[in-house]
């Protein structure tokens, strides 16, 4: 049963549902498959969505079967995947328009994404956003990754929120597990990369942050 109180804060996912990260991700990725001679997939990169950067990498090698070290593999992805970030991250759609429509209402903002705080910082710095958000918390914050409540139970208590004042925003369904499981209020925005998961667990589904019916569930 949703809770019918007022949305006093908004807590985004990063990767995928404020910018294009999946993209680059998947470039990264195909290009280190490739080096071991094997294929990387878009059911690999669901698989993959919403853990830690490392489990991630394990998940990567398992699925392909190859044989390396994961944390020499993540340290190889980390690096080319931070150069991308730096000249060839976009922006998802509306991203800046609904950003400015927190603010008309007094809607406070908080990030709760499972990447590196190195990878938030240069994705929020290029595009100049970092001060705009009231908590950020990075999955190097928490024990668990997404689907565990864990990162949003902090960025809720570091708000100094009720979890049903808070929603999320999530384009996998691991995240929208976790803000479930955490008590939020769970809107599923799906991605080129996440639009064929079960999204059937989260409160509401829009088509992009530009939907109006995004801004309508916000107020209501």
């Amino acid at each position: 049963m949703i809770k019918e109180n007022k949305i006093a804060a908004v807590i985004f996912d990063m990767d995928g549902l404020m910018f294009d990260t999946e993209s680059l991700f998947s470039i990264v990725q195909t290009d280190i498959a490739l080096k071991h001679g094997k294929v990387f997939t878009l059911e690999i990169q669901n698989k993959m969505m919403g853990r830690k950067p490392l489990d991630a990498i394990k998940v990567m090698l398992e699925e392909l079967g190859i044989d390396a070290d994961p944390v020499i593999v993540a340290q190889e992805r980390d690096g080319k995947y931070l150069e991308l970030l730096k000249i060839q991250s976009q922006p998802m759609p509306g991203l800046f328009e609904f950003l400015d429509f927190l603010d008309k209402h007094g809607i406070r903002k908080a990030i709760a994404s499972g990447s590196h705080h190195e990878w938030i910082d240069a994705l929020l710095g290029r595009f100049n956003i970092k001060d705009r958000f009231e908590v950020i918390v990075s999955g190097q914050d928490v024990a668990v990754a997404k689907p565990s409540p864990d990162i949003y139970l902090k960025a809720v208590k570091d708000l100094k929120l009720s979890p049903g004042e808070c929603l999320v925003l999530e384009d996998a369904v691991n995240g929208i597990r976790a803000g479930k499981s955490a008590g939020c209020i769970a809107v599923a925005i799906p991605n080129h990369f996440t639009k064929h998961q079960d999204f059937s667990e989260a409160d509401h589904v829009v088509k992009s942050l530009a939907d109006p019916a995004l801004a309508k569930i916000v107020l209501k």
